[in-house]
């Protein structure tokens, strides 16, 4: 499987900064609207998205008899692995999200290369397999890699900056990583010969 990488950074313009200022200061007068929409929803019965079970481990994915778990890592143990400055981590702002954590997934069968390593929770399942974001120790930064379902291995793709990603598939089939920073966004395009 081949892959062609082009990374490009959109710096943040003088208008995207003010733009930022005014939605910032306009969320003072949606917070009123967005508590009675939550009590609406909460009169009618319906419920919120309850964030992931944590040291628990769910089925993520499962192809042609390779089988993949994810296990979130609870808060203590995140903030220990932050702390002991060993791992390339994006700024751990974002990670105060409870719908976001730090993933170690396993496999069936086993794949060795997946058994000290951890992973942002941004992935996208495809035919080929899923695409995943792995932080990597101190100063080598993250990296996508491509657990394939067809060589069921570990398939490094693109050494990434340490940011938080968000990775989504285009129209044309190709995969795009968005990574944001303080004075603009890194933007990552991933074409690979199969545009599955």
């Amino acid at each position: 499987m081949h892959f062609q990488i082009q990374e490009e950074f959109i710096k943040n313009s003088l208008g995207t900064k003010i733009w930022e200022v005014i939605r910032g200061s306009l969320t003072i007068f949606y917070l009123p609207i967005a508590f009675s929409k939550y009590l609406i929803n909460r009169l009618r019965g319906i419920k919120e998205p309850e964030p992931r079970a944590q040291n628990v481990w769910l089925e993520h994915g499962q192809f042609d008899g390779f089988k993949l778990w994810s296990l979130a890592l609870n808060n203590e143990q995140s903030t220990t692995i932050v702390e002991s400055d060993t791992l390339d981590f994006p700024d751990w702002k974002d990670w105060e999200d409870p719908f976001r954590h730090l993933l170690k997934f396993r496999t069936e069968p086993p794949l060795p290369e997946l058994e000290h390593t951890f992973f942002d929770e941004v992935d996208l399942q495809t035919e080929s397999g899923v695409y995943l974001v792995r932080i990597n120790k101190k100063g080598k930064g993250m990296t996508l890699c491509l657990l394939s379902a067809q060589e069921k291995r570990l398939i490094d793709i693109a050494r990434i900056k340490p940011l938080s990603w968000w990775l989504e598939k285009t129209e044309s089939g190709d995969l795009q990583l968005t990574g944001y920073a303080d004075k603009g966004k890194h933007v990552v395009k991933v074409k690979t010969d199969d545009n599955t």
